[in-house]
């Protein structure tokens, strides 16, 4: 487990803040490769997008996300990823339009979740096979992160299982100052 304080010192819970439209969050940018992709809030209709993007990733990328070898998300697991309030748990996707279709591919997805104090969360990511080294992760730990302050959070806990040297492990270093936890 890794602790990240963050730098901003906080004057309010994430309940108390008034002004958290998670659409103003929406970005849409071109990735190094030159793929256009969009990034978004995970809305309840996102159920089957979100089960789709598990199933596609890999059995090493499942694990490293959700910590158990599993092969699609359980329905318990897939209401609470998509029936989220946005404040206390905020997630995020990235999603992309290939070869004209009209139809979303989920290419990686992040979110945070909150304490009962609002001042404190736990945050995953995970980036499709494919679309890794892209800065997906990067730049949805860094929405993420922009978000959890705004709104109140100070200490983020971060369950992790890859070692140190592991490049995953570096995401964030510029904003957040990760102090390893007992």
């Amino acid at each position: 487990m890794v602790t990240v304080h963050t730098n901003t010192p906080q004057k309010h819970s994430m309940s108390d803040s008034i002004e958290h439209d998670p659409k103003r969050l929406i970005d849409v940018w071109t990735t190094p490769d030159g793929r256009r992709v969009t990034l978004r809030p995970v809305p309840p209709q996102d159920a089957a997008l979100e089960q789709a993007l598990v199933r596609a990733l890999s059995p090493r990328s499942r694990y490293q996300r959700f910590f158990t070898p599993i092969r699609e998300l359980p329905e318990s697991w897939l209401s609470r990823m998509t029936q989220i309030d946005d404040l206390q748990h905020l997630a995020l996707i990235v999603e992309v339009f290939t070869d004209g279709l009209a139809v979303a591919v989920a290419v990686a997805e992040a979110r945070y979740v909150a304490d009962d104090s609002g001042r404190e969360c736990e945050f995953g990511v995970v980036v499709a096979d494919a679309w890794q080294r892209q800065g997906l992760a990067r730049r949805l730990l860094s929405t993420l992160m922009r978000s959890a302050t705004e709104a109140g959070a100070g200490v983020v806990q971060v369950a992790c299982d890859l070692p140190p040297s592991r490049p995953e492990f570096g995401l964030g270093h510029e904003w957040l100052r990760p102090t390893r936890a007992g």
